[in-house]
């Protein structure tokens, strides 16, 4: 009796303990079983731009490694500093795979981890010594999100400012009465060229509400801020030139405006700090100085090719004028044509480019002389006397009428309108004077 208590009691231990240790062995197994097959992340939950809704971190991990293998085969990534740009290879970045699926959160946006390489061999020790090297990191990072496959960086972000200083400069020498000029100067002694935006001196005229000078004034402004920017990196985005050279500017360095014929003078700062331009009077000169942040090459502005034309002698008679006297209504002057050119070099002196500026091309004026009728040559069925550029006109009229030089503007960019006008105008010219070999009629 006693021995069966004993192995009742002993068979319940046994097949108690045989129950725990079964549910407990199991039962784990079974839950470890369960939550692997369960979704890891939650709906409405990204990593950049993939959608990992509902899935493993496995596959997450996997979706994302095929995503970047496919960006980097195809992604161009560039940093840029100043005026150069440094190509840096996709393989130089690396996706912390792993890291970015760990901690992504349930439910939300979540950004890649990305890793830079060393970049010696890519930019020059100059940069590379003073870069802020975790923020290029993270401005790679940020710009990675996306998976764009062409990514520009500003170096200039992460590296310390610099302060700025006089990069070009230019006087000018101004005729006397320029009150109107004057008064422009000392209410702007400054402009400002702002970065990686383009500069309209109509619009910044506008904008200021300044009260309405002189298209002469206005060339002039315009004239000084164009001299003092050619030996820059700035481009020259509208120019005009006149018909005639005014006094003291030399061809090519010529910008005119005149805003009620949609004349403008524009100018585009490609740089990512602004510049800015100071004008300075010290009578009789104009002093002009561009001032921001040094640039890593040197500009400067050479003219070449110029030729110049040689002006036509138009001979007028009238009978107010007696024998042996001659009156001359215009001096004349030779034409000229030059191409402006911008080269750039390094620091050490080595050219980098060299690029055409512009072309400006200047008639030449004729001169214009009054003879009395009976001093009227007889010119030669063959034409005029050798090496005289000549031109008879029978007809004389008022001899203090001074004829009207200017009749148009010429610009690589004129309206079509004035175009005609200067066409127009040189064949009345052709039609009237003749040829040089021309009987006169």
């Amino acid at each position: 009796m006693k021995k069966r208590q004993i192995l009742k009691i002993l068979m319940i231990v046994i097949v108690f303990s045989f129950f725990t240790y079964s549910f407990t062995y199991f039962g784990a197994t079974a839950l470890s079983t369960q939550k692997d097959v369960e979704p890891i992340f939650s709906d409405h939950t990204f990593i950049g731009t993939i959608d990992v809704s509902n899935k493993t971190k496995e596959e997450a991990e996997a979706l994302l490694e095929a995503r970047w293998n496919e960006w980097s085969s195809n992604a161009a990534v560039a940093l840029i500093h100043k005026e150069q740009a440094y190509s840096v290879s996709p393989e130089s970045l690396t996706l912390l795979t792993d890291k970015t699926v760990s901690s992504a959160s349930d439910g939300q946006q979540n950004e890649l981890s990305v890793e830079m390489k060393s970049l010696t061999g890519i930019l020059p020790d100059t940069i590379s010594n003073r870069l802020n090297v975790e923020g290029l990191e993270n401005g790679l990072t940020e710009a990675i999100q996306g998976f764009n496959e062409n990514i520009v960086i500003e170096l200039g972000r992460y590296l310390p400012q610099e302060e700025p200083i006089e990069v070009s400069s230019v006087s000018i020498k101004l005729s006397e009465n320029n009150e109107e000029f004057l008064s422009f100067i000392k209410s702007f002694p400054t402009i400002d060229l702002e970065a990686e935006s383009q500069f309209s001196l109509e619009s910044f005229v506008k904008e200021n509400e300044l009260p309405e000078l002189s298209d002469h004034t206005y060339s002039q402004i315009a004239t000084a801020i164009y001299q003092a920017i050619l030996p820059t990196n700035f481009l020259i985005s509208e120019r005009h030139i006149s018909r005639e050279l005014s006094e003291n500017i030399e061809p090519g360095s010529e910008a005119k405006v005149q805003f009620n014929k949609r004349m403008d003078f524009r100018v585009y700062n490609p740089n990512a700090s602004t510049y800015t331009i100071d004008f300075n009077w010290n009578s009789p000169y104009l002093e002009v100085t561009v001032k921001g942040e040094p640039f890593l090459y040197k500009y400067s502005i050479h003219t070449l090719d110029k030729q110049e034309f040689k002006p036509r002698t138009i001979k007028q008679f009238s009978p107010l004028l007696k024998a042996g006297q001659k009156s001359v209504i215009v001096e004349g002057s030779p034409g000229v044509i030059v191409k402006v050119v911008r080269e750039t070099h390094t620091e050490e002196g080595e050219l980098v480019k060299t690029e055409v500026l512009s072309e400006d091309f200047y008639p030449p004026v004729h001169r214009i002389e009054v003879h009395p009728l009976e001093a009227a040559p007889t010119v030669p069925e063959s034409g005029t006397a050798a090496g005289e550029d000549t031109a008879v006109l029978p007809g004389a009229g008022d001899l203090n009428a001074q004829p009207d030089q200017s009749t148009g503007e010429t610009s690589p960019g004129q309206d079509e309108g004035e175009d005609a006008t200067d066409k127009e105008a040189d064949m009345e010219e052709d039609g009237l004077f003749g040829k040089p070999n021309e009987e006169p009629k």
